[in-house]
């Protein structure tokens, strides 16, 4: 299983991909928040040898703003868990996380499924 962090916000998402648990490997990406960047999102995932099936997206609930990002991928074969905000941020203090740009929540959240699922 290979895991995402993603930011949402009204025009972009802000997508963190960990590649390897051992080494912290990530790679970044940023999308536009529309149908064409979920598809721009999968594609870029698939060139990073990883498949839909194999991905688990974490995001925050953002209003309005994650409902169509989520459903997208859920759709493609993604799984998909969104967040309650206030519980991200209080889990990045006690990383001792203080920065909060659209880059580090996605990294944040990563972590969040990492220690969820006990790794």
């Amino acid at each position: 299983m290979f895991y995402l962090g993603m930011d949402v916000a009204k025009a972009k998402l802000d997508c963190c991909l960990l590649l390897d648990e051992a080494s912290a490997k990530r790679k970044t990406k940023v999308v536009k928040n529309t149908q064409s960047g979920i598809v721009d999102l999968l594609a870029w995932v698939v060139k990073q040898n990883v498949s839909p099936e194999a991905l688990h997206i974490v995001m925050e609930a953002t209003g309005i703003y994650h409902e169509q990002a989520a459903m997208a991928l859920a759709d493609a074969g993604v799984m998909v868990s969104i967040i309650n905000p206030a519980q991200v941020k209080d889990f990045g203090r006690g990383l001792a996380v203080r920065t909060k740009t659209d880059g580090v929540v996605s990294v944040v959240l990563v972590s969040v499924v990492l220690v969820n699922e006990g790794m």
